[in-house]
């Protein structure tokens, strides 16, 4: 459950240029209650998303596991996952800077009693720098440097991720011009981009995601359909033009 969608990536909160469209559907504060996904083998699983009032309270998932999200003010400042025992197994605090951007995030896994750890930096020429360090134990804090990102955005949307060290790779993104599902959840847009080296999309959906990494080139191509607030009441997910992935998405 480490990544669900919200967790445990970006910052900005302006919009690229209207269109007829994105006046249609900024108006609308609906919030994602359900998402359901269902993999290439028919295998289903169902995340329920509770809140208080903008604030996401809690996900839970049909296997029983689940996630609560606490906040200090508006912004999301840890991310608690839960075994169906009520165990606690993994954890995710963030931390801002004062311009309420994301400064950095550990990451704590207690079954595998290991850590990550990734601090950015916000550059002039509007990139961003991040280092990612790694440790064998959820109990200190990790100092081991593995691997450097630079980020770059565009319209407050992550464009491309270039990764040195272990993971030597390159990202580059297309986007949609509509609603992403998770757009009206209060601090979602802060981790969303690039926190746990993920990128779900801040206010957008991503259309297209390549990575090159050791010669080889893998492109992940995500299609919609949307409701009339132009927010996706269905997406897929297909390599090489096999669908390895569809989801559903239903709101409150």
């Amino acid at each position: 459950m480490k990544k669900i969608v919200l967790a445990c990536s970006a910052l900005l909160l302006m919009l690229s240029s209207c269109s007829s469209s994105d006046s249609n559907s900024s108006s609308s504060n609906q919030k994602l209650r359900q998402e359901i996904t269902t993999d290439n083998a028919g295998n289903s699983d169902t995340q329920t998303f509770t809140y208080t009032g903008d604030k996401l309270l809690r996900v839970n998932d049909s296997d029983g596991t689940y996630y609560k999200a606490i906040y200090t003010g508006n912004l999301i400042t840890k991310l608690e996952g839960y075994d169906d025992t009520d165990a606690l197994i993994d954890q995710s605090t963030f931390t801002y800077n004062s311009n309420n951007k994301l400064a950095s995030y550990i990451y704590l896994d207690f079954e595998q009693d290991t850590a990550e750890r990734e601090v950015f930096a916000y550059n002039s020429d509007g990139t961003i720098s991040s280092s990612y360090y790694y440790g064998n134990s959820a109990s200190a804090t990790p100092t081991d440097l593995v691997t450097t990102r630079t980020i770059t955005l565009l319209d407050g949307e992550v464009v491309s991720i270039v990764s040195t060290g272990d993971d030597n790779s390159s990202y580059t993104y297309t986007y949609d011009t509509k609603n992403n599902p998770y757009k009206n959840i209060l601090g979602y847009d802060k981790i969303a981009g690039y926190a746990d080296a993920g990128n779900r999309g801040v206010l957008r959906n991503i259309v297209t995601e390549t990575r090159v990494t050791t010669g080889f080139t893998y492109t992940d191509n995500y299609s919609y359909t949307y409701d009339t607030s132009d927010f996706p009441l269905t997406s897929s997910i297909s390599q090489s033009g096999m669908t390895m992935e569809t989801v559903q998405y239903i709101y409150e």
